[in-house]
């Protein structure tokens, strides 16, 4: 006879990322054999990714909300990682793209902190606020990072770029990823007590061991999601003891 585990506002919440996770459901499905194809069937399976992408971006730009986009990055040296994207629809004029990574590489683009040695830990969630939607609805934009994000670099580049860090970031938000992250709202202030942070939605994770970046990123953008919403970090720790069991 004790309390609800789940409050009315709790259970909201979690209906919602669970419609958000089922409408995202068909763009994963054309991910997904994207991502292991060999290089000669890249550009037939990108192309229909793309296409699926856009079909969801137009009910978002319709509808509002927010959308879930599996990428990922290609190295020569460091292999390959899963990544999540999170656009969200702000109002008419901007958007918010939240690039959630677990680890290597692209994780060293991401907030780090040492408070707990020797452990490292990273804000997984990079969010990028106030993103016009003149960028954000751009189709050539999307068709480029999906096929970038697909094909490996070329083994005649002398420094490896992450083309997604390096060139479509900062295209997206009009300025180096390292000045926005000094004036960005969710910049980690290393004066400020940790689970200070972590109240204010800037949770830090510890990036992921071995090849699990499909499940930890799924976790992290589900936590990052509940957080963003206002639940403690206690109840996004229960939704995930539940996803395990």
């Amino acid at each position: 006879g004790g309390p609800p585990l789940w409050s009315p506002n709790d259970q909201s919440v979690l209906f919602e990322l669970t419609e958000l996770f089922q409408r995202s459901e068909p763009l994963f499905k054309k991910w997904q054999p994207l991502w292991t194809a060999e290089e000669h069937a890249v550009a037939s399976l990108s192309a229909s990714y793309v296409r699926r992408l856009h079909t969801a971006r137009q009910n978002l730009r319709a509808q509002g909300g927010s959308l879930l986009i599996p990428l990922g990055i290609r190295t020569l040296d460091e292999g390959a990682q899963m990544l999540l994207l999170i656009l969200d629809k702000r109002d008419s004029q901007t958007y918010r793209l939240t690039v959630i990574n677990s680890g290597m590489p692209g994780l060293d683009w991401h907030a780090c902190s040492s408070a707990e040695p020797p452990k490292f830990k990273y804000q997984a969630a990079l969010c990028l606020d106030g993103i016009p939607s003149a960028k954000a609805e751009d189709d050539a934009f999307w068709a480029l990072l999906v096929v970038t994000s697909a094909v490996p670099p070329s083994p005649m580049m002398n420094k490896e770029p992450l083309p997604l860090y390096d060139k479509f970031i900062p295209w997206l938000i009009g300025c180096p990823i390292e000045h926005y992250l000094a004036t960005s709202v969710y910049a980690l202030d290393g004066q400020a007590p940790e689970h200070l942070q972590c109240e204010a939605g800037q949770d830090l994770r510890t990036p992921q061991y071995g090849q699990t970046g499909g499940w930890r990123c799924m976790t992290f953008a589900m936590r990052f999601l509940l957080r963003d919403r206002g639940l403690p970090v206690v109840s996004a720790k229960l939704v995930k003891w539940h996803l395990r069991r």
